[in-house]
């Protein structure tokens, strides 16, 4: 199946903190795993947000928007 497109316009990098033992990650279809990059987590939610942070292809600009979201309370909307 297609990939779904819910990535908000504008969105230049999407980084994901994985646990070392996730198993669904390559489940999910190649479409999506393309464009998003990903790193491992680490031992607590603050942990994976520092490595998500620090696995950004290039650094962001001082102007650019960083947001960071909880997969348990997924469902980003444009509005």
């Amino acid at each position: 199946p297609a990939c779904p497109t819910f990535f908000v316009p504008g969105t230049r990098e999407v980084v994901v903190a994985l646990a070392p033992e996730d198993v669904h990650w390559q489940r999910l279809p190649s479409a999506l795993r393309e464009r998003v990059r990903c790193v491992e987590g680490g031992a607590d939610r603050a942990s994976s947000v520092l490595a998500a942070l620090a696995g950004f292809s290039s650094p962001p600009a001082a102007s650019d928007w960083v947001l960071v979201h909880d997969m348990a309370r997924a469902c980003v909307r444009v509005e």
